[in-house]
């Protein structure tokens, strides 16, 4: 008898009848110690097993970082909240100079910027 586990990535087929390859995978613990699990759906299944095989190797390196969709300007507003210590003009300064970018690049998800987009900018 075969102690084999079973593929975690499994067929589906939509309404429409396209076939996609979807898996559920552990993405490590929330701030708050919950379990982090996540869904990703492929077009192909070679697509499928290259991006669970990237994540498993990120997560054993320590180098996995969790999608997510904080933009540009909430992250500018996050740290410009966790400035301390300092002179009221200094944060003023801070916020002044970072308006433009809020301004001009504060819509866009952080984790989709790309270095030449902030070079053209």
């Amino acid at each position: 008898m075969s102690t084999r586990k079973q593929d975690p990535i499994k067929k589906i087929t939509t309404s429409t009848g396209q076939v996609r390859y979807r898996f559920i995978i552990d993405m490590g613990p929330k701030p708050d110690k919950r379990r982090d699990q996540r869904c990703f759906t492929y077009d192909t299944l070679t697509e499928a097993r290259a991006e669970r095989s990237k994540i498993i190797a990120d997560r054993s390196r320590g180098t996995l970082v969790v999608p997510t969709e904080v933009t540009v300007k909430e992250a500018i507003d996050k740290w410009l909240d966790g400035r301390r210590n300092l002179r009221p003009s200094t944060v003023r300064n801070y916020a002044d100079s970072l308006r433009l970018v809020s301004d001009r690049l504060g819509h866009i998800p952080l984790q989709n910027s790309t270095r030449s987009m902030w070079r053209t900018w």
